[in-house]
């Protein structure tokens, strides 16, 4: 799609032959200097060759679109003209490529391994890229079709634009935009960070709709934390320590396979088998019982059973819990009692039989139990002993209280537990760092990618005025895709965040552009040349095509990508396209010198 892109603009198969040749050396350069130097590629890395073609296809483009312009000269050769177009538009193209590799490049410094390798391949193959179009693109123009030449040189006056602002048109398109961003920060306020790794897969997969019922009906996560404890006496301590955490339901590990209070809990049951005996273990033959009668019990049972009170009185957990569920089950008993019809006695009758059936089997599985010995450790599977217990090491496993796939309750529950082990580890903590690590290094790379190319700005341009311009259709561009966010409900996750150095790339890219072309002295104040408007539009239409074609992943994480890097690019182009020829309408351009005009020549 790209290459058809390409073909229409330039209407020249060949020129578009040219450049995606041009782009595959560049690629062959970048591959061969990853395997040197790189290896191996991983999970993030592995993407830079997409990432790579929607960029590194700029630069022959805006060489191809100066080069339409300049070949309208009749008086010059074809040499003539690749000679002009290197010298006036070379510098703007290789500094544009610098820039973008400065976009990447800084995320070697976040420490973060996927994204520093990412970053280092992307930024060198940006590079490479560059210096594949500017070295072959010029000997590969020579035998490429010529333009039917004008009858006249082109002046300054009479170069083809494709926006001209006056002063007064320039200030209400300046208004109309600061009008937007205004716009934009208010709803931009609503775009927060997903960190649910379900909302990244795809809809309608087994595996997630299996997640998302259990975090509905399970009464336990299905991820949970682990310590590793090298004593019995430090599983009792630490296990006591997470207990009193708001923020943990249940602690788990090989002791609570084991009844507790055993020893006290024996004698008891051997006291109790005389009582045991006397009750008898088969069903009466007792009348059945009067709904009324069983209704006033119930309502006694459920207002004697008051988990809160308990609660204040210092219970345990568990207690509470079960206080709590008999108060419900009493509560849809009761419900049921009261719509069932009168004189509806028989299924109590038989509910009675089947639970008196089946109190003497548990009254003979007591009978058994008083007989039996202390359970140890080693009565346990060894499976599932294995599992808590081996070669001297404890396994507890921590379960949340809340549900730790959104970011705020998993921050809390791994912040509780890192208070009584630092080294807690399992797939909470995992998830939880990775997701904040890679957070912190987007963030990270975007601000040092913003700092390092201000400074090239302000080395390049030598003026503060000219290196704030060149940013302004990153930052415009950046909050009104940002605004855009909070009106479709897109948030930011794991897998778009990458699009913060990826839209600091393209995004001065094209500023430079323009503004290495207003140095030249040519254009006119609140004027931008066909020529080169017509290569940054090209330029952004093959990015936006190559990443917006993201959007037709079922993978909700790639399609989001798709979606911020479609509307973020377009953003882009229209704040450089809008933005840039109006903020130079206040501007005094250049003087061309004759010695500079001579040298260009």
């Amino acid at each position: 799609m790209r290459n058809n892109s390409i073909a229409l603009f330039f209407h020249s198969q060949g020129r578009t032959f040219v450049r995606i040749l041009s782009l595959s050396i560049g690629l062959c350069w970048t591959f061969g200097w990853t395997t040197l130097c790189i290896g191996p590629l991983n999970i993030l890395s592995m993407v830079f060759a997409p990432m790579l073609i929607g960029l590194g296809v700029d630069y022959g483009i805006h060489w191809f679109a100066r080069l339409e312009e300049e070949e309208q000269d009749p008086e010059l050769s074809s040499q003539e003209v690749i000679l002009r177009v290197a010298a006036r538009s070379g510098p703007g193209i290789l500094m544009a490529a610098v820039s973008a590799a400065c976009a990447f490049l800084p995320l070697i410094l976040t420490g973060f391994t996927g994204l520093a390798e990412l970053g280092l391949i992307s930024g060198v193959g940006i590079l490479c890229s560059v210096l594949a179009d500017l070295s072959v693109l010029p000997l590969l123009s020579l035998p490429a079709k010529r333009r039917q030449r004008a009858a006249q040189r082109p002046t300054t006056s009479d170069t083809a634009d494709l926006l001209a602002f006056t002063r007064r048109g320039a200030a209400w398109a300046l208004a109309g935009a600061g009008s937007l961003c205004l716009l934009s920060l208010w709803s931009g306020w609503r775009v927060g960070f997903d960190a649910n790794p379900l909302h990244l897969q795809a809809r309608g997969t087994e595996s997630v709709a299996w997640a998302e019922r259990l975090r509905q009906h399970a009464t336990r996560s299905v991820i949970f934390a682990a310590i590793v404890a090298d004593s019995a006496e430090e599983v009792a301590a630490k296990t006591a320590a997470l207990e009193i955490l708001p923020e943990v339901w249940k602690v788990q590990s090989v002791f609570t396979l084991l009844p507790a209070h055993q020893e006290d809990k024996i004698p008891l049951l051997r006291a109790a088998l005389t009582d045991l005996d006397a009750m008898g273990r088969g069903p009466s033959a007792s009348p059945p019982p009067d709904p009324g009668t069983l209704v006033q019990l119930l309502e006694r049972l459920r207002f004697k059973v008051d988990e809160e009170q308990a609660d204040r009185w210092g219970a345990q957990r568990p207690l509470i819990d079960q206080m709590r569920q008999v108060r419900a089950l009493t509560a849809e008993i009761l419900e049921a009692l009261h719509r069932a019809a009168p004189g509806n006695v028989a299924a109590l009758g038989a509910y009675q039989w089947q639970f008196q059936e089946g109190l003497g089997d548990v009254f003979d599985l007591l009978a058994q139990g008083a007989t039996a010995s202390p359970m140890r450790l080693a009565d346990l599977p060894t499976p599932l002993r294995d599992r808590f217990l081996l070669q001297g090491h404890y396994l507890i496993q921590i379960y949340p209280r809340e549900d730790v796939w959104d970011w705020a309750p998993r921050d809390r529950f791994v912040q509780a537990i890192r208070h009584v082990d630092p080294q807690v580890m399992g797939a909470v903590v995992t998830l939880h760092v990775f997701t904040g690590a890679f957070l912190k290094a987007s963030v990270q790379a975007a601000l040092y990618a913003l700092i390092a190319l201000f400074g090239l700005l302000l080395l390049t341009f030598r003026a503060w005025r000219l290196a704030c311009l060149a940013l302004i259709p990153l930052v415009v561009g950046t909050l009104w895709t940002v605004g855009s966010m909070g009106l479709i409900g897109l948030q930011f996750n794991v897998a778009n965040t990458i699009f913060l150095p990826l839209i600091v790339g393209a995004g001065v890219e094209y500023g430079i552009i323009i503004l290495y072309r207003w140095q030249e002295g040519r254009m006119q104040p609140g004027h931008l040349p066909l020529s080169t408007g017509k290569g940054v539009i090209l330029a952004t239409l093959t990015t936006t095509i190559g990443f917006g074609s993201l959007m037709l992943c079922r993978y909700r994480g790639t399609f989001s990508l798709g979606v911020l890097a479609f509307v973020g690019s377009l953003f882009v182009l229209a704040a450089t396209l809008v933005l840039m020829p109006a903020s130079m309408a206040f501007l005094t351009p250049p003087q061309l010198s004759l010695e500079k005009e001579e040298r260009t020549i």
